[in-house]
């Protein structure tokens, strides 16, 4: 596991009057003593994500199963290259679809994106229940209120104690704590080791091919080679737990199926 700090999201702009002035001049009337304790360690672009990581392991290879397919003397009819996989992500809570969420009373709209990490901003008691309250770097210094099944609540908690009612442009929105793929880290995949059964011909007395290993990204170099030999009247021959049926073969190339491996 990684920890990193995620870069500050750009404030999104929306209709009608501006929010953050809004809240800087409300700042500047009631004072930043005044603000609640909840929104006091979430200014303007001081936040951090943590970044976590899968590995699997993956396999590219030349053939499927079951497909006929042609190789010519001197190339692979098989060929697999093991790789492994780095896939970053965040884990947090977002919603499960795109929606405007829209403030009438300050005129304001807010797009929120389904792939929107909220961070817990704190706790507020309104009508009878405890809310948790949820923000955004963009949305910062308010925040959402979520109920304690995780039921997005169509009010807005601001800096002064001010609640807002709020509105929606889409039905069935939830709230859900998953995993979202990184947006900064794209996957990446680090070569292990490869190899290849090359086809070299046939003759009245044999198939040949070769078999080659290679480590990591070196492909000029095998790390093991070993001929193989097969009788010409063969139709199916098998290396490891490779299965090939040869449907033709002949000194210029050979035409088989993958059958199992």
């Amino acid at each position: 596991m990684s920890i990193d700090k995620a870069s500050t999201i750009t404030r999104r702009s929306f209709k009608g009057v501006s929010l953050f002035v809004f809240l800087v001049i409300a700042f500047t009337i009631v004072g930043c003593v005044d603000a609640p304790s909840y929104l006091a360690s979430k200014r303007l672009g001081n936040y951090a994500y943590q970044s976590y990581y899968d590995t699997e392991t993956v396999f590219d290879k030349n053939y499927e199963i079951n497909k006929e397919q042609t190789a010519y003397v001197g190339n692979a009819i098989i060929k697999v290259s093991e790789y492994t996989e780095t896939r970053w992500y965040k884990k947090g809570y977002v919603f499960n679809k795109r929606f405007h969420l829209n403030i009438p009373e300050l005129n304001a709209k807010f797009r929120i994106d389904d792939d929107d990490i909220f961070l817990k901003a704190g706790a507020i008691d309104l009508d009878n229940q405890r809310l948790t309250l949820y923000t955004i770097p963009y949305l910062d210094p308010i925040a959402l209120m979520v109920d304690k099944d995780d039921n997005f609540i169509l009010k807005i908690a601001a800096a002064g104690n001010e609640i807002y009612d709020a509105t929606i442009d889409k039905a069935d929105i939830k709230f859900e704590y998953k995993k979202v793929p990184s947006s900064t880290r794209k996957p990446t995949k680090t070569k292990q080791s490869s190899y290849e059964i090359i086809y070299t011909g046939k003759n009245d007395n044999s198939i040949t091919m070769v078999y080659r290993e290679y480590t990591g990204d070196d492909m000029a170099r095998p790390a093991f080679s070993q001929n193989l030999l097969y009788s010409p009247k063969q139709k199916q021959i098998r290396f490891k737990d490779i299965i090939i049926n040869i449907i033709s073969a002949d000194n210029e190339k050979i035409v088989y199926k993958v059958v199992a491996d």
